[in-house]
């Protein structure tokens, strides 16, 4: 479930499916950039909570995306840049009445822009800066499955995943590496294992369009906090952060508050 800045929750399970083309583009020793075009299937099986109300709002929907991928590796640093074009046509999918039962003014006709851009820089002693901005730019009301959300790992932790979504959004992340406690710290052999710890500054805000008597117009989430990650035999990882709010977003997000999140994946 995730609560919305309104009087509802949205609740529901969803089916992707996606079709990819990539490119590789011109490169060379330190720059590598690729290309890629795709559109994906979505149906979006989702009720709304209004009070003690439920109301069914399924859609289907058939976006196209163009992407653009880069990185740049230099002796002391490390930067990623990605951006994304998303568009959806009326007209192929759910009815347009659908789209205004899903979201107030959305008609099934969308375009938006999300870019991502990541810096990690070495410092003395093996310690390192990294640093991350993510935005997303749209010309209209989306539904929830195209929104921005904020909240949790991946934008400002300390909150709740998905705390806030909306049309427009951008988010910063500041956070200190420690050098690596274990393993080389030779960055260029990816068999070597690393444990560092870390301090992080997240902040980020979210806009919608066209918001009901009972939404904010503009949200703001930011976060202070420390936390550990590490990397083993290769494959293994895991990190654990502590998130402590700046905003209070009311509910299970009170601004002082202290929340924990542990991640674990392995990646072949």
């Amino acid at each position: 479930d995730i609560s919305t800045s309104g009087g509802a929750n949205v609740v529901g399970r969803g089916h992707t499916l996606g079709l990819r083309a990539l490119f590789d583009l011109p490169s060379a020793e330190k720059f590598y950039q690729t290309f890629s075009f795709g559109i994906d299937y979505k149906n979006l099986s989702e009720d709304i909570l209004i009070g003690k109300d439920t109301v069914a709002s399924p859609i289907e929907y058939y976006p196209v995306s163009a992407s653009y991928d880069a990185s740049w590796t230099e002796e002391k640093s490390f930067t990623e840049f990605s951006t994304s074009l998303n568009f959806h046509l009326r007209g192929l999918g759910s009815d347009e009445s659908d789209y205004s039962e899903k979201r107030f003014n959305a008609d099934g006709s969308f375009v938006y822009l999300r870019s991502d851009l990541t810096h990690t820089h070495d410092l003395k002693c093996g310690s390192q800066l990294f640093g991350k901005i993510q935005s997303q730019i749209s010309s209209q009301p989306l539904v929830s499955g195209e929104q921005i959300s904020g909240g949790g790992l991946g934008t400002v932790r300390g909150y709740l995943e998905s705390q806030s979504t909306g049309d427009n959004g951008i988010f910063s992340t500041i956070e200190y590496r420690t050098p690596s406690l274990i393993g080389s710290g030779d960055k260029n052999d990816p068999k070597s294992d690393e444990w560092r710890f870390h301090a992080f500054s997240d902040a980020g805000i979210l806009g919608i369009y066209d918001p009901l008597p009972d939404q904010k117009k503009r949200t703001g989430l930011a976060s202070v906090g420390v936390g550990t990650r590490f990397k083993v035999r290769e494959h293994y990882n895991g990190s654990l952060d502590l998130g402590v709010p700046l905003v209070g977003q009311g509910g299970k997000s009170q601004a002082g508050d202290i929340r924990v999140t542990f991640r674990g994946w392995a990646d072949f």
